[in-house]
């Protein structure tokens, strides 16, 4: 359980939810803004078709209609940053990209298990100045020796690491949230800060209960999906 008495700090993920719409995009905007809760931060996830698959890939077409100018995504970084914290998921080099130019706005960023072996997405990141923001590391599906050399690479990149426990599918079931992990980490790494990504059905009762069974396991950052 976790000794700190401050509220959990919660991270709400826009995902794809906007479906390419910008307009989608300020509206989420808007209703975080309204979201009454002392710690808080908003999530984006950047990426571009070109960067992150190949042209023959069936969902290229679809990452194409999901993906935003450099522009645009600067326009609603600033208009997030002023009602609360703005993190990135950064999947690819545009998304390193995107965080390079926008880096005095962000709070942090996200790396998806996928993206931890990323030499391309690395490499891109140990040129970024990362000093003073947070990197949360998701290591569903890593073992314990195996999160230790990747955490020992990422302290090279960012000095603050979050270690994230959720699996990325949705809706996920009660039995693959992963709540089990969490004082597994806690145990095999003591004064690491823990988060818990959720992907519940939010028409579900469980989704407003996982947060608080995360939050008793211990765990200092809540992302809702």
């Amino acid at each position: 359980m976790s000794t700190n008495n401050r509220p959990p700090y919660l991270i709400c993920e826009l995902a794809n939810s906007h479906a390419g719409s910008e307009s989608v995009v300020r509206e989420l905007i808007g209703q975080f803004g309204a979201l009454e809760y002392p710690r808080k931060g908003v999530k984006f996830q950047i990426l571009a078709a070109e960067t992150i698959a190949l042209p023959d890939f069936p969902w290229y077409e679809v990452y194409q209609q999901l993906e935003f100018s450099p522009d645009t995504w600067r326009a609603l970084i600033e208009e997030a940053a002023r009602l609360g914290d703005v993190w990135l998921d950064i999947f690819d080099r545009y998304g390193t990209e995107v965080l390079r130019d926008n880096l005095d706005a962000v709070r942090g960023l996200k790396l998806q298990a996928s993206v931890l072996e990323n030499e391309e997405v690395l490499g891109a990141l140990r040129g970024i100045d990362l000093g003073g923001k947070q990197l949360i590391m998701n290591v569903s599906g890593f073992a314990l020796d195996h999160i230790h050399s990747i955490l020992a690479d990422l302290r090279e990149i960012c000095d603050s690491v979050i270690l994230q426990v959720g699996f990325q599918s949705y809706p996920t079931r009660l039995e693959d949230t992963g709540l089990v992990k969490i004082p597994v980490l806690q145990a095999a790494f003591p004064g690491i800060e823990i988060a818990l990504s959720d992907h519940a059905d939010g028409n579900s009762d469980f989704a407003e209960l996982v947060p608080i069974y995360g939050r008793l396991l211990g765990c200092d950052y809540l992302e809702k999906h």
